[in-house]
């Protein structure tokens, strides 16, 4: 029988700082899964002919990220399959020597809506770079194998040769070797400007993706940066907080409409660790309920009471927080704009002040970034109402990662778009040319995105005296 919690605590107190990755056995005629599963404990996972481990593997990303293990572990990734077989492996993100910390990346977790890693553009670092050049998965980095029969009977079965197994004179020599033939990795003596420089310059070439060296200098400035526990707020505590710390942004509600409070639930864990896709025929205004900036906001309490549907007695909803300044690698910051309260009585499709340059990014990418969704909100009749805090919201990760983030933010390939972010540059603003834009002679029932921003920078200029900076120590 599986004993869930001594696998999730054996896990959680020897392998937090690493990365899970699931293979899974398929169904095969020719193939008992069990033995298949113990040849890989023993000899570990080789790929032949010209798959790529990408092809088969489903990464999870770190220990510490992940909500629930025993869902993991116990994952049915085939649905048609009669039988789940699922190979357990872990990775470390760092090696330690006794001269040096080297930092060889991980896989992160797999939101690309496919059953496997081929589809995922954050999938490679220098360690999968080694690992996918001698197409094999050491039999030590097995840490175990999760079987359920058709009868729902299941057990889990430890690797005796898992590294975490080993005694240290052995775990040394592994991961000594191991780094020997990793031919990248970042050290603590690396120097941190030149990977900035090099991010800069990857982002500005649209490099990005696929791209290993560019991927694991983002997981080594998330790793060196302080992360903050999952918290859960009351709505008290909630606005609060949003008062407190957070007047320099405007708030977005994007209600989740499914068809049961647990699917709803499902589907809020899944944008706060990847993003919100908007509406395809009117971007961000088809999404999301705009409420305004936090320092212009007398009445949080209300527009917090949000349904989207019919579900009035367990509602579930997204809540998007966006600067109104951003700042990038090369130091440069830019008034974002941001979209007025919704006054219309009807969909924020119908408001003239909606657009601005920072939504017309975001309908440009046509998602809404990780970076801006702060929390995921659960309430109504039935239920204690409740805030889930994203963590990798821009305000708690670190000022070099914000700024990498501004710097591919910004980096669209549409030129009118390009222009405007120029425009509204605050190292060399010209405020005789967006006095123009904010009162243009000839007035339409619609303002356009470059008018609207305008009269905010204007507005957050005559009250950016009350204007309360963000402290992370907030939480």
């Amino acid at each position: 029988m599986f004993d869930e919690r001594r696998v999730t605590d054996y896990i959680k107190n020897n392998l937090k700082d690493h990365a899970i990755t699931i293979y899974s056995i398929k169904d095969d005629d020719n193939c008992n899964k069990i033995e298949k599963a113990k040849s890989i404990l023993k000899d570990g996972l080789n790929i032949d002919g010209n798959s790529d481990l990408k092809q088969i593997l489903s990464p999870k990303g770190l220990v510490n990220n992940i909500k629930s293990l025993p869902e993991i572990i116990k994952n049915k990734t085939f649905y048609h399959d009669r039988d789940i077989c699922n190979i357990i492996i872990s990775t470390p993100q760092t090696i330690q020597t006794s001269n040096d910390e080297y930092y060889i990346g991980y896989p992160k977790n797999n939101v690309s809506g496919y059953t496997t890693a081929s589809h995922q553009t954050n999938y490679d670092c220098f360690l999968t770079d080694y690992l996918e050049n001698i197409k094999c998965i050491f039999n030590n980095m097995v840490l175990g194998y999760y079987y359920e029969d058709s009868n729902k009977d299941n057990c889990f079965v430890f690797n005796e040769n898992h590294y975490s197994l080993m005694d240290n004179k052995d775990k040394d020599l592994f991961f000594t070797e191991l780094l020997e033939k990793i031919d990248n990795k970042i050290s603590s003596n690396t120097n941190k400007k030149e990977i900035l420089n090099y991010m800069k310059d990857t982002i500005t070439n649209n490099k990005c993706d696929f791209n290993s060296k560019y991927l694991t200098a983002l997981e080594y400035l998330e790793y060196k940066d302080c992360k903050f526990s999952n918290k859960s707020y009351t709505k008290d505590r909630f606005i609060n907080l949003l008062k407190t710390n957070y007047q320099d942004y405007s708030l977005y509600i994007h209600g989740v409409d499914q068809e049961n409070p647990k699917t709803s639930k499902s589907v809020c864990t899944h944008i706060l660790n990847s993003v919100l896709h908007i509406d395809w025929e009117y971007g961000l205004s088809g999404t999301c309920e705009p409420k305004g900036p936090i320092d212009e906001n007398d009445s949080l309490y209300e527009d917090l009471d949000y349904h989207y549907g019919d579900n009035k007695k367990e509602s579930y909803n997204i809540i998007l927080l966006i600067p109104k300044i951003l700042e990038d690698l090369e130091h440069n910051s830019y008034f974002m704009g941001y979209s007025r309260k919704n006054t219309t009585g009807t969909f924020p499709k119908s408001m003239k002040d909606f657009d601005c340059l920072v939504t017309d990014i975001i309908n440009d990418l046509g998602y809404v970034p990780q970076e801006f969704i702060f929390a995921y909100q659960v309430y109504g009749s039935d239920v204690e109402e409740e805030y889930f805090i994203n963590t990798y919201h821009l305000s708690f990760i670190s000022d070099d990662l914000q700024r990498v983030f501004t710097t591919k933010f910004l980096n669209t390939k549409n030129n009118k778009i390009k222009e405007n972010i120029n425009t509204f540059s605050l190292n060399n603003i010209n405020e005789e040319e967006l006095y123009f834009y904010a009162n243009p002679l000839v007035q339409t029932s619609k303002m356009s995105s470059l008018q609207n921003t305008s009269l905010e920078y204007f507005d957050y200029k005559n009250n950016s005296e009350y204007i309360k900076r963000y402290i992370k120590k907030a939480l």
